[in-house]
């Protein structure tokens, strides 16, 4: 059957996921290069401006004649496969990205995933960080994944890879003379003494009230001006790894071999064999493990080393 477009389609998964699935539109433009393609994702703001993305929507706010559109006024070939039960990606055989192109019948050229960034979305990261670090260089740290529980549920603690916030906490002192450190986090997870919590933005709610929010594209623009990264198994390593900037990770349950890149100095935790697995694959919420914290009980001096302290 001939069709006009591709529809790309991704049904859960956060931030990090999506960037993965930069790989995968990547290689549905090589294979269909004169189609168009149309991605519906929960964070759809990942492909703007992406060269390969023609039309993108968010899963939950699709315009309502889209369905119309896509198949009475044209033909579309829709193209979705859940790489987190892929058999390979469950035993470690082969990335994230590479497990997903091979289930949808694609040829992955990298792992390397892509983020572009306008000229505006650059000049406003500069001044930002400009007007945030007051002169000092820049640090990053992200120790807790994870969405935005909903009203009234409790904030999951995932072990499998939150660093525990103590030993967040050393390695902040260590650095929080020299650098500006600014967190990457979600409003409800908890902020480190003495660095800056990272909400950059306020947006009005209604009757003058104002509220801070989380902006991905915001925080993923600072990325290239920071002088060292401190991230786990979360969105920002997966940008790291887009952008080419070498950060530190640190991998407790899960497993740099199927999600991480080469770009990165990955550091892994052998002190738990419990829940070593390469991810949520029968996608547990909490991303639990009946060792508590051990998943993640790094050495802070480890940590401090490999950042250059």
């Amino acid at each position: 059957m001939e069709f006009d477009n591709i529809i790309f389609r991704m049904s859960n998964g956060g931030i990090g996921k999506v960037i993965c699935s930069t790989v995968v539109i990547r290689a549905i433009k090589k294979k269909y290069p004169d189609k168009k393609i149309i991605t519906v994702t929960g964070n759809p703001e990942i492909f703007f401006n992406n060269p390969n993305v023609d039309e993108w929507h968010h899963g939950n706010l699709i315009p309502k004649y889209f369905g119309r559109d896509m198949f009475r006024k044209s033909k579309s070939l829709i193209l979705e496969a859940e790489p987190y039960i892929n058999i390979d990606y469950i035993y470690r055989e082969k990335h994230i990205s590479q497990a997903w192109c091979e289930s949808l019948g694609l040829e992955m050229d990298n792992v390397k995933p892509d983020l572009f960034f306008t000229n505006k979305e650059k000049r406003d990261a500069e001044t930002l960080i400009k007007e945030r670090t007051k002169g000092k260089p820049l640090m990053l740290m992200q120790i807790n994944g994870g969405g935005i529980p909903m009203q009234g549920q409790p904030v999951f603690k995932q072990w499998v890879r939150s660093l525990p916030v103590d030993i967040a906490q050393q390695v902040a002192d260590a650095f929080k003379d020299k650098y500006h450190i600014m967190m990457v986090k979600l409003p409800p997870q908890p902020t480190l003494k003495g660095v800056d919590d990272g909400l950059p933005i306020q947006v009005p709610v209604g009757c003058g009230v104002q509220q801070q929010i989380f902006n991905p594209r915001m925080v993923l623009s600072w990325i290239p001006h920071a002088e060292k990264i401190l991230c786990i198994d979360s969105f920002l390593q997966h940008a790291c790894g887009a952008l080419n900037k070498k950060a530190v990770v640190l991998w407790g349950g899960t497993d740099a071999k199927v999600l991480g890149y080469d770009t990165n100095v990955n550091i892994t935790n052998g002190k738990c064999k419990a829940c070593h697995l390469p991810n949520c694959y029968l996608n547990e919420p909490n991303w639990d493990c009946e060792k508590g914290e051990i998943c993640m009980d790094f050495d802070a001096e480890e940590i401090i080393k490999a950042l250059g302290g």
